[in-house]
């Protein structure tokens, strides 16, 4: 009688289980990709509200500052953000960096959402 005990894979099912890996690879690395892109997205446009808040509270503080007289306040402890504030003193322009490297956000009426070009 002989002994015939299976020891390990053969090299097809090796190659059919590396093939799976793959095709599931190649399918997930573009979505997990977008998911990084969306949180970056996200934490700037965290950062600049946070900047916008920031510096809105420097110009009331004391209780008789108003935005009016504030117009371009910087923020280095968020990343060198600069908040411009506009029209009533509600209004504002956040802005990090310069050139075509820059990106700003607008706070209109209470929205705050990315400037497009």
């Amino acid at each position: 009688m002989k002994n015939t005990k299976k020891r390990g894979f053969t090299i097809v099912e090796l190659v059919i289980v590396i093939a799976v890996i793959a095709i599931l690879a190649s399918v997930l690395i573009p979505t997990f990709a977008n998911v990084v892109k969306a949180a970056k997205e996200s934490k700037e446009l965290q950062e600049a509200r946070n900047a916008y808040t920031m510096a809105l509270a420097e110009a009331f503080k004391g209780g008789e500052v108003s935005t009016s007289a504030i117009t371009e306040t910087q923020v280095p402890e968020l990343g060198d953000w600069t908040v411009t504030f506009t029209g009533t003193g509600t209004n504002a322009t956040v802005t990090k960096g310069s050139g075509e490297n820059a990106v700003t956000y607008e706070m209109k009426d209470g929205v705050f959402a990315k400037k497009t070009a």
